[in-house]
């Protein structure tokens, strides 16, 4: 049964007639001829909490709410797929859907006094032009439906290497490293990209943007120097006024920067931040002994604010102990490389009891679970980005340690993506189900997953020897346009990195 989760702090957020996405809600909301409200939070999100504390908490809007919607909570960590469908502009996300799962309107973060307005001119409109509205979401649903039904066959040559490096250099902040100018966020694919292009093609001011980052991160607020570890991002250039969440899955990337920048330039600071970070995530996050890591630790502001010695009398923020399958596959992945960098068996002995926890308890014949929680068990199965991110670990885990079962689960999960998410050449971010609804019924083929699933199967096409996997590889990398690419600044750098490693020059690494 799933649980709705709230700010800690003491509101009235819970007294809302929540229910879960699905369909018998949504036939309530016809039954009964309400619209829907959507509201779409994660768990470490500060504005998320303060929405839950005051406009939630609202008594006018929590009476209204239940009179006259069909109110959904939504998790955005556990439901990725309705997130990226629905998400409007940030968290929290404020949306109002029809009673077929199309957005009427919506936005993010609304003050107790304007949600109270909406709320009530939502519902005037639903019951004044309710077959207006019912039709205009249904047709930008079909322009949606229409837009993203074919793939955009193109042939990848390595010179958007190159295309996209300049892309990224010319957006590059020299002062404080990372590109643009506020609000800051890490960019570790990035950083993998050019740390990968540095050593291919011997160019030190690709490893000079690298260094100016990680070095200005290092120095900033985004870093927390007390325990270790990342914040989710800074609302300042120079790294400072952090949003203070910790997520498993940005951590795990950005300490794999800082492992291949020092397996580099052997910079001690680079090891220093890498082994403290280590060191946050086996304390706070790791789920000790059975394996597995946690999902991320709440944005505590008062809390991290505090001085150290202050830190140590109070409550610890919150931690999130829901398994989430691509994050901690992300994780295992970075502990394998600081095995295999650091030397400390440590990490791989952890990494390989996680894949066995995700093994036991998150992976099916019909693929692996997106999430884990002794209340609700494996839940929502399927999704492309949990099947990439753990097939892209057991290639890692087979590769320090080739036990058969790790190369007979990355062939299964092959097979699992091509009976479920496969496409004409890319692969679906999500299985098709008979009980989708709204939005849930448009598959988009997602440039970045659809990379790396590329890097994947390249990989695990030298372990096995099998042509096919490297011809799939090709062939998803084929099926996208590199204009697609260079017009979203985030999906560039994973499909870049992947023309890389799928077309260029292979780089062996010692175990």
């Amino acid at each position: 049964m799933e649980k709705f989760r709230f700010s800690k702090k003491s509101n009235k957020a819970h007294l809302i007639k929540w229910r879960p996405w699905s369909k018998e809600a949504f036939d309530e909301a016809k039954a009964q001829n309400k619209p829907v409200y959507l509201s779409l939070a994660a768990v470490w999100c500060h504005w998320c909490h303060i929405m839950d504390d005051t406009t939630l908490s609202h008594q006018p809007s929590i009476d209204y709410l239940n009179e006259n919607f069909i109110p959904l909570r939504v998790d955005t960590d556990k439901r990725p797929d309705i997130q990226n469908r629905y998400i409007l502009g940030g968290w929290p996300t404020t949306a109002f859907l029809t009673d077929e799962g199309d957005i009427i309107s919506g936005g993010t973060y609304m003050p107790p006094e304007e949600f109270f307005k909406i709320i009530k001119k939502v519902k005037k409109d639903w019951v004044q032009n309710k077959g207006e509205i019912l039709e205009k979401a249904k047709s930008r649903r079909q322009d949606i439906l229409e837009r993203v039904a074919t793939d955009h066959p193109s042939k990848p040559t390595l010179a958007y290497v190159d295309v996209t490096l300049e892309i990224y250099k010319n957006a590059f902040d020299d002062k404080f490293g990372g590109f643009g100018k506020a609000m800051k966020f890490p960019s570790p694919l990035t950083m993998e990209l050019f740390l990968r292009e540095a050593e291919t093609q011997k160019r030190d001011e690709l490893l000079d943007i690298v260094t100016t980052t990680l070095d200005n991160m290092a120095e900033g607020e985004i870093y927390d120097k007390e325990w270790g570890g990342f914040f989710r991002y800074a609302t300042e250039r120079d790294w400072s006024r952090p949003h203070f969440e910790k997520l498993l899955s940005e951590n795990a990337q950005i300490i794999m920067n800082y492992l291949h920048a020092y397996e580099i330039n052997e910079k001690q600071l680079y090891l220093e931040i890498a082994t403290k970070s280590l060191d946050y995530v086996n304390k706070f996050l790791a789920n000790h002994p059975s394996g597995g890591f946690f999902g991320s630790q709440d944005a505590d502001e008062e809390f991290y604010e505090l001085k150290a010695e202050q830190r140590k009398a109070k409550n610890k923020p919150f931690i999130d102990k829901t398994i989430y399958t691509d994050f901690n596959a992300q994780m295992v992945s970075t502990y394998l490389e600081a095995y295999r960098i650091l030397d400390e068996k440590k990490y791989f002995g952890f990494a390989h009891d996680t894949m066995r926890f995700l093994q036991n308890n998150l992976l099916s014949n019909i693929g692996a679970a997106h999430y884990y929680n002794e209340e609700e068990g494996a839940s929502t199965f399927g999704l492309l980005s949990d099947q990439v991110q753990i097939l892209q670990a057991l290639v890692d885990l087979y590769e320090h340690n080739p036990e058969v079962d790790f190369l007979t689960q990355a062939n299964d999960l092959v097979d699992v993506l091509t009976n479920r998410l496969a496409g004409d050449g890319s692969f679906f971010d999500k299985p098709k189900e008979e009980d989708d609804i709204g939005n849930l019924q448009i598959r988009y083929k997602p440039i970045k997953e659809n990379s790396l699933l590329a890097i994947a199967l390249d990989r695990l096409s030298i372990l096995t020897n099998s042509k096919d996997f490297s011809d799939l590889a090709k062939k998803i990398l084929s099926s996208f346009d590199f204009s697609q690419a260079k017009d979203d600044f985030i999906s560039m750098s994973p499909y870049a990195l992947a023309l890389g490693e799928v077309f260029g020059e292979k780089e062996e690494k010692a175990a």
